[in-house]
């Protein structure tokens, strides 16, 4: 309670010098990281491609902000949410474009078709996958 009461007293230099430390961390508080997440894109960057303390909600939110910066650092995490994943395929901006064919496929991201020529739609085609009964 007492960092989240403290951010917003702290300069934005300041507020992204505590987001870089605190990203890696599992042990962030998600009050914190949500606030820190919400913040401006120089200072959510960090938290937004690293902490594990966010809601897949949290970043299907930080991508439809309308922050390029957000819907970027939420499009290099290690870690999709579907909702997102979704939200960053209907972007038309070349870097998030970029940052998703870039991703290598893992496999908790399998799917029962192959991955063909580019990971495009990929949370399209997850969703439209039949499932096992």
């Amino acid at each position: 309670e007492l960092v989240v009461n403290l951010l917003p007293k702290a300069s934005e230099a300041d507020r992204a010098v505590v987001a870089a430390k605190l990203a890696p961390h599992r042990q962030t508080p998600a009050v914190v990281a949500r606030r820190l997440a919400a913040d401006t894109a120089a200072v959510a960057r960090p938290i937004l491609s690293h902490c594990r303390a966010l809601s897949d909600d949290d970043l299907f939110l930080a991508v439809r902000s309308g922050d390029p910066g957000k819907a970027l650092a939420v499009a290099q995490r290690e870690d999709i949410g579907l909702a997102a994943l979704v939200a960053l395929e209907d972007m038309d901006d070349p870097a998030v474009k970029a940052a998703l064919a870039s991703r290598v496929m893992r496999p908790a991201m399998a799917l029962r078709e192959p991955l063909l020529a580019s990971p495009a739609d990929l949370g399209r085609r997850f969703l439209a996958a039949p499932t096992a009964q």
